[in-house]
């Protein structure tokens, strides 16, 4: 059932920290730079998913220049549920949540009145199973994190596991008409219940431009990538 969304905030701009001096300018500006790690790793993840009901929305800055909007769009395309939402709206405001549930109900197969949002960022891997660990993670409860993940660097071609308690992979369950998402608190103080698995569903690719650029957990002995391709659908 597709009543699974995924919110990822791909070049919004909310306020003015998140402003990188070339965000747009260069040939190798943040937004060349974050779209390369996009379809390097992240896309490949939903491309793979063992289950293909979701609805992934990516946020985007309505003013994103035309040769990068050209590449968003046509992830459009793909054969995935993936739509590109333009809107610098706040997360939490009325009039995000209202144009968000708008476009889900436009899309949905399902007639359910229960619906779960998620938030991943741009430049991670996700677990192949992800869609399908968290719709079962949230029959029994209606806020939980994914704690089991892996750090990567593939500069060093190293990878250690790390679990995360309080990870930023939040996902909140609620009725149609409360429509509740993962943002309205920063996700260390969301209380939700942390969900481990034996394998990981997660993995921080680590890279210069990142917020966490530091390998953490430990080392993964005789690690390959063909690792990142059975477990994230990496190429």
């Amino acid at each position: 059932m597709d009543n699974h969304i995924i919110i990822t905030r791909f070049n919004q701009i909310l306020n003015a920290s998140f402003s990188p001096s070339n965000m747009y300018e260069g040939e190798d500006s943040w937004m060349a730079h974050r779209l390369r790690l996009f379809e390097k790793y992240t896309l490949k993840s939903w491309l793979n998913q063992s289950d293909q009901q979701y609805h992934l929305f990516l946020l985007c800055d309505p003013n994103t220049p035309d040769q990068y909007k050209k590449v968003l769009d046509s992830y459009e395309d793909l054969g995935i549920n993936l739509k590109i939402l333009y809107t610098n709206e706040s997360w939490n405001s009325s009039k995000f949540l209202s144009s968000l549930k708008e476009l889900y109900l436009k899309l949905r197969t399902n007639t359910s009145l229960d619906v779960i949002i998620s938030r991943c960022d741009n430049d991670d891997l996700i677990s192949i199973h992800y869609n399908l660990a968290i719709k079962q993670a949230t029959q029994n409860n209606s806020s939980i994190n994914l704690s089991s993940g892996m750090t990567y660097d593939p500069s060093t071609q190293k990878a250690n596991l790390f679990t995360f308690p309080a990870s930023p992979f939040v996902s909140v369950k609620s009725k149609l008409e409360e429509f509740l998402t993962p943002f309205t608190k920063n996700h260390i103080d969301m209380g939700t219940v942390p969900i481990t698995y034996d394998y990981p569903l997660w993995c921080w690719v680590i890279h210069d431009r990142n917020a966490n650029n530091s390998m953490k957990g430990y080392p993964i002995e005789n690690f390959t990538t063909q690792m990142l391709t059975q477990l994230f659908g990496y190429e």
